[in-house]
């Protein structure tokens, strides 16, 4: 290594001063930290000193390669020898390390690292510790022979036309300085990397630059490569070709495409004779976006049959009706209904679509509707005439035979006959003309014959009777509480 390359690779450090100061095992002992649990010193790598499961007791100090703890900072270094320091949580051990920078500028940054250009006019190098000399010997278990770095950096993938300029970027690279994988590649071609091509399927056209990870464009395809089916899709035929389907129900349902290209749904009619209204529309607040609609049909019991295009490149809004007597509804046939919505454009705003798919009965034929009403009403007429006229007949067949039992009761009664003088003046006592005595034989119900008023002749008016009999509940003696012939008599 010349001398003159040396001083192009590596700028003046800081000086060291003279004084070495070393850290001393008992200076956790002056704080109130346990020497037993908090032993910074004894971790030799900044992975070990900012170890997940170790308190927040712990610095590391690249430039020194040492871990010391937080309260013997100041006394381990009072003349700031560190100059590179790492707090957990405040970053990675990766961005302090001199041989982690791909690039001149990136390793200028870090005190205590230079860049060695390998001189081949490409941008290529590598990022070591050193000092304003030159690198260390053996630092990074590595060497290297340095020469003057170009100030383009290409990164290896092209030639340095000028100190600021590359020329044409090679191995799917791009950028002013060929650092970024070209559109379609992933990757880190800084100081030589590779970029490898995206493996998205036709769901995506774009993986991200640093992970690969691909863009899906399509409502329910998920997935690293867009190969996969979101919760509540499925896929019938091939993911890699595209085919990921929402399974559509009655009810309306909402579909967020904000950032997304594509969208696929799919509806199996459940009901034979019903037919199907089919309704896709933008919400109020996406009112303006644009899509456009591929509808068709297919038998799912016969899949080489194919798909038959029923409406090509329609424009969203988009609503029709299916009869059902021109389609095989119902889930024995299988038959089924799918909607491809491409090319959404929200013009930068949310777009929010709308698919309403239903199953209703015919509009009413209003000759059969009220052929159907008279029929119905006549019928429950005559029911309600036959139920009028048996229940008629059976009240009549109970009145006769409850008066056929009057009858007979009353004919099976004791009568005799009783001869009264009406026309007499003279005064006597009152007798009854019939007594039926109670069960006790304490009461007795007395009849009794009364003359009416009638004129001054003591006739009886024309048409009315002269006299007429009633009755009275009579007691021989004084009986206390409820007399049996109350309830005896009571009819």
């Amino acid at each position: 290594m010349s001398p003159s390359s040396s001083l192009n690779c590596f700028k003046p450090a800081n000086p060291v001063p003279a004084v070495l100061t070393t850290l001393l095992s008992p200076a956790d002992m002056c704080t109130s930290h346990n020497p037993l649990v908090d032993q910074c010193h004894l971790r030799q790598t900044c992975k070990d000193c900012l170890l997940a499961d170790s308190d927040d007791s712990c610095l590391w100090c690249e430039s020194q390669s040492q871990c010391v703890s937080k309260v013997a900072f100041d006394v381990t270094f009072p003349y700031l020898q560190c100059m590179q320091l790492l707090e957990r949580g405040t970053g990675t051990c990766s961005g302090l390390q001199c041989s982690e920078m791909k690039s001149c500028r990136d390793c200028h940054m870090l005190p205590g690292c230079g860049w060695c250009d390998d001189g081949s006019g490409t941008g290529l190098g590598r990022c070591m510790q050193g000092g304003k000399d030159g690198p260390f010997p053996g630092s990074g278990n590595s060497t290297a022979n340095c020469s003057k770095p170009h100030t383009c950096q290409c990164n290896g993938h092209s030639k340095c036309l000028k100190e600021n300029s590359c020329g044409d970027c090679k191995d799917y690279t791009s950028g002013a300085h060929c650092e970024q994988c070209a559109k379609g590649y992933f990757g880190d071609p800084r100081n030589g990397g590779k970029c490898t091509a995206c493996r998205c399927t036709a769901h995506a056209k774009v993986c991200a630059a640093d992970t690969g990870n691909c863009r899906c464009l399509t409502l329910g395809v998920d997935g690293r490569n867009c190969d996969k089916c979101s919760l509540g899709y499925r896929d019938p035929g091939n993911a890699m070709k595209g085919g990921m389907y929402f399974c559509l129900r009655l009810s309306p349902s909402y579909f967020n495409l904000t950032g997304l290209k594509s969208f696929s749904f799919e509806y199996y009619p459940e009901m034979e004779k019903r037919s199907v209204q089919l309704r896709i529309q933008w919400k109020k607040e996406s009112l303006g976006s644009k899509a456009w609609l591929n509808l068709t049909t297919f038998y799912e019991s016969n899949p080489d049959e194919g798909e038959k295009v029923m409406y090509s490149r329609e424009l969203i809004p988009f609503q029709a009706e299916f009869p059902y007597h021109e389609y095989d509804f119902g889930l024995e046939n299988k038959f089924g209904f799918r909607g491809y919505i491409y090319d959404v454009d929200s013009n930068g705003k949310s777009a929010m679509l709308r698919v309403t798919i239903s199953q209703q009965p015919e509009t009413i034929d209003l000759l059969e509707f009220f052929l159907t009403f008279f029929g119905c009403f006549l019928s429950l007429l005559v029911i309600a005439g036959v139920v009028w006229k048996v229940r008629n007949r059976y009240i009549t067949f109970i009145l006769n035979r409850q008066r056929r039992e009057e009858r007979q009761k009353m004919a099976s009664r004791p009568f005799a006959k009783v001869s009264i003088l009406l026309h007499t003046h003279d005064k006597s006592i009152p007798g009854p003309v019939a007594v039926e005595t109670c069960e006790n034989g304490k009461a007795s119900v007395l009849t009794v014959l009364m003359r009416l008023h009638g004129t001054e002749d003591g006739l009886a008016p024309i048409g009315q009777s002269g006299v007429c009999f009633a009755s009275v509940l009579g007691t021989n003696g004084e009986h206390a509480g409820e007399h049996p012939c109350w309830k005896s008599y009571a009819y």
